[in-house]
């Protein structure tokens, strides 16, 4: 990926509280640059990583962005790693726009009864910068319509069988969608994506009420 290669600057992996994602990054050196200083310079600056928790799969990339920028901003959200549930299907969408707030859209859709609970968080700083703090958080129980709407979304999209995309641009957003069952778990990354993909995150966007003007 190369889209937010502005926000990234030095870190010592050893300096990151991650189990799982230190040893994807081990041998590298990449971190999250500060706030400008008084001069206008950009330094490197560490987040807090004391709270830290593995988001993704040992495998799930294979760059620094697992242990650097995606992780930073989903602990920034409280977000936590998705469960292999026993019944039905857990979905994330984690949408990083370069100069938005951060926002992760959670869905778990129970097998038997077929119903859904959304819940959505947004945090008060930058998708490519430095995320802030959790803001915004809230839970929506679907009714039976809006949950046959996000299955015939989910599955026109097919993220396990999505195509990766591996270039990025200088602006835009980062859509990281993963979906986990009992006993699969996909993930696909894309840069501000088009198609099914897109339509199934606009219809996640519509609950949270984010202005057309700010979806990219």
């Amino acid at each position: 990926m190369i889209s937010f290669a502005v926000a990234l600057g030095l870190l010592a992996v050893e300096e990151w509280s991650l189990p799982i994602e230190r040893r994807v990054c081990e041998g590298l050196s990449y971190g999250v640059w500060s706030e400008p200083d008084a001069n206008g310079r950009m330094v490197p600056g560490a987040p807090d990583s004391s709270s830290f928790e593995a988001h993704f799969p040992v495998d799930g990339f294979d760059d620094r962005q697992t242990c650097t920028w995606y992780t930073h901003q989903l602990s920034a959200l409280d977000e936590r790693r998705l469960p292999s549930p026993a019944r039905g299907t857990e979905f994330r969408l984690t949408w990083l726009r370069s100069f938005h707030h951060p926002m992760s859209f959670r869905v778990f859709v129970d097998a038997q009864a077929r119903q859904a609970r959304l819940e959505w968080r947004e945090a008060d700083g930058a998708g490519g910068y430095d995320p802030g703090q959790l803001a915004r958080h809230d839970v929506v129980l679907l009714d039976d319509a809006a949950t046959a709407s996000f299955l015939a979304r989910l599955q026109e999209a097919d993220i396990c069988a999505a195509t990766r995309q591996v270039d990025g641009g200088e602006d835009g957003a980062q859509w990281i969608f993963e979906s986990s069952g009992s006993d699969t778990y996909c993930l696909h990354d894309a840069w501000s994506p088009g198609g099914a993909l897109r339509e199934l995150g606009h219809f996640l966007f519509d609950y949270a009420s984010v202005p057309d003007d700010e979806r990219y």
